[in-house]
């Protein structure tokens, strides 16, 4: 029977990799029209914002992928990291939603 803290780290991994799954889908469309990015032309700010829309989903895969081989090996210290790592652009773009969904609030509150 596995210990608790195996079971703990499986229920983790699998509610990240739905949660994985779900922003994957929902970034599918930004990575889409990412290429529209560059009609005004090529600067600094399009390449970064380019670059950040394509890294944002192949972290998390990658770093999924990598706490599920750690997991099946039995390293769990890895797979406690790879999950951290996977953590970060769902906590970037709960930032980011937070943010945006506050200065709509106060643009409907200021009309």
């Amino acid at each position: 029977m596995p210990s608790r803290t195996v079971t703990m780290l499986r229920t983790r991994l699998l509610i990240f990799t739905v949660l994985g799954i779900v922003i994957g889908a929902a970034a599918f469309m930004p990575l889409l029209t990412s290429f529209m990015i560059f009609d005004a032309g090529e600067t600094k700010e399009a390449w970064t914002t380019f670059i950040v829309i394509w890294c944002v989903p192949l972290m998390m895969i990658v770093s999924l992928v990598l706490a599920w081989i750690g997991y099946s090996i039995g390293s769990y210290n890895f797979t406690r990291f790879s999950l951290f790592v996977a953590a970060i652009p769902l906590v970037l773009l709960g930032l980011l939603a937070a943010m945006t969904g506050l200065g709509m609030l106060s643009d409907m509150t200021s009309s």
